[in-house]
């Protein structure tokens, strides 16, 4: 069990689980403006930029490996 919980933690990274920390950054920063969740969507929409943590970043329907 052990070595199980510890091989699961070690594989958080950049790669692997990464976009956890910039999701709660994004989100962090959001609350602090005081944005709703639809303002959120909106905003980043607008700027062009991905919303961390929905989606993958290597895996998509053109990719799916």
């Amino acid at each position: 069990l052990i070595s199980s919980l510890t091989s699961g933690l070690l594989t958080i990274g950049d790669r692997f689980g990464g976009a956890l920390d910039g999701a709660a950054r994004q989100f962090s920063e959001a609350f602090d403006q005081g944005w709703s969740a639809n303002q959120f969507v909106s905003e980043m929409r607008k700027k062009g930029k991905h919303i961390m943590g929905i989606g993958h970043r290597v895996k998509s329907i053109n990719n799916p490996d």
